[in-house]
């Protein structure tokens, strides 16, 4: 705990994490960090993890670049990574992970920062792409959240009072489907406008719900 590790390369693949009576919690399938973890490329495939994190479980600080996340599976959230804290991902992909309540790739408490992702073909109950709980936010640039996650309008998932921020534009054509879990709230923080001014935020937000309203926050409501 505490430590720094950084990691190049190379395969995680075929590990368990399981969630045993009387001792083992199920989390962190390939990767468990509760310190500051650097990862430039390889592949986590194939993981398991008996409740949180089928790929990773971050409990602290996770700088990710590059690398492929697929085809692991969580019992509860975050099929590729489960998040209480700070992570940020770039030009890496998430495809085919599954959760079985929410955050097929990614369920996040903390901070998630995604530049130039793809997050595609993931499964959960709820959020098939992206699950935010409580307080958690995201924090989108040049990301793609592809339609086919499932359930098809899931790729994002809002509880209560979490919203979107847009740190940069978003790649012409992205297309990401989002639900939330209070209705009548709104979805994205005020700076939408510096990258997107003149632009319907549902160009690129899509909901099959039309109780599902996806506008911008109003000026003085926090997050």
């Amino acid at each position: 705990e505490g430590c720094e590790r950084t990691i190049s390369g190379g395969t995680i693949t075929g590990n368990r994490a399981d969630q045993i009576a009387g001792g083992g919690y199920g989390f962190g399938g390939g990767i468990e960090n509760h310190g500051t973890m650097t990862i430039t490329g390889g592949t986590i495939t194939g993981n398991t993890a008996g409740q949180f994190g089928g790929g990773i479980h971050n409990e602290g600080t996770l700088t990710m670049t590059g690398g492929t996340i697929a085809d692991n599976t969580a019992g509860t959230y975050g099929g590729a990574i489960y998040s209480n804290s700070t992570v940020s991902i770039s030009g890496a992909t998430l495809s085919g992970n599954t959760a079985q309540t929410g955050g097929g790739a990614i369920c996040t408490e903390g901070t998630l920062t995604l530049d130039g992702v793809t997050i595609s073909g993931n499964n959960a109950q709820n959020g098939g792409g992206i699950y935010l709980f409580g307080t958690g936010t995201v924090q989108l640039q040049g990301t793609t959240l592809n339609i086919q996650d499932k359930p098809v309008v899931g790729d994002l998932y809002l509880t209560e009072y979490s919203f979107v921020t847009l740190t940069a534009a978003l790649t012409t054509g992205a297309s990401i489907g989002l639900n939330a879990q209070k209705v009548d709230q709104t979805h994205l923080t005020l700076n939408y406008p510096n990258y997107h001014a003149g632009t319907d935020p549902q160009s690129f937000f899509t909901s099959n719900n039309p109780a599902y309203v996806i506008s911008l926050r109003p000026a003085g409501v926090e997050g």
